[in-house]
């Protein structure tokens, strides 16, 4: 019932618009797993012996708990809830790390995010691999996201793109896609654009909370 109340978009107060939809990111979150993902980069990056040569993970801008219904998306969203991020770890280090397979769920999603164009080939050389190519006629979708100012795909990364797309999957799959911020590829590529969510977001929560709707920020 709460999806059927009207929410006027500039005037209804933040808490009540995260009210009505938080059930429903709570659900899906856990019908397809992601929920898991979430704790794992959480368990990760609070490790004494973490080292990633960039300030991505930082508390600030690491956004709530989608698990639990934060409905925001802030721009490390996608790489909170994904299967495989990229890391660097300076002089040109970039490892694809993966959260270990707990279950065999139904249905199973893959979700890769890379955060830089080194990241970007990082990412698409797993996916050419043996194990990528067994993790992909494993899922049932598959999306690429990477956050890079860059135009994408380059040359050497469509090559590796293109590859993936003629990888064997199953039947019933749906054509992978790969979400960049800004994409040089034509539609029919497979690689799109997307918003890249909210940088330093907690800020954002904070001022949404305490005001009486976004129309107060004008």
């Amino acid at each position: 019932s709460c999806l059927m109340t009207s929410l006027p978009p500039w005037g209804a107060p933040f808490i009540r618009i995260r009210c009505c939809f938080r059930c429903c990111v709570q659900y899906w979150m856990r019908a397809t797993g992601l929920f898991e993902n979430e704790d794992h980069w959480k368990r990760m990056t609070q490790r004494v012996s973490w080292h990633e040569n960039s300030d991505d993970w930082e508390p600030s801008q690491i956004l709530g708990n989608h698990g639990n219904g934060e409905i925001l998306l802030g721009h490390m969203t996608m790489a909170q809830i994904a299967h495989g991020n990229v890391f660097s770890f300076g002089k040109g280090v970039e490892k694809l790390k993966m959260v270990p397979q707990r279950s065999k769920r139904p249905g199973r999603l893959l979700v890769l995010h890379s955060n830089s164009e080194q990241g970007v080939i990082a990412m698409l050389n797993w996916l050419n691999s043996a194990n990528g190519r067994h993790r992909q006629r494993e899922a049932t979708a598959m999306s690429l996201v990477s956050r890079e100012d860059a135009d994408l795909p380059t040359d050497e990364a469509l090559r590796l793109w293109q590859a993936i797309q003629r990888s064997p999957r199953p039947p019933y799959a749906p054509s992978p896609i790969w979400l960049v911020q800004n994409s040089r590829a034509p539609p029919q590529s497979g690689v799109q654009p997307f918003p890249i969510g909210i940088p330093e977001p907690k800020q954002l929560v904070a001022t949404l909370e305490s005001t009486n709707g976004l129309e107060a920020q004008l």
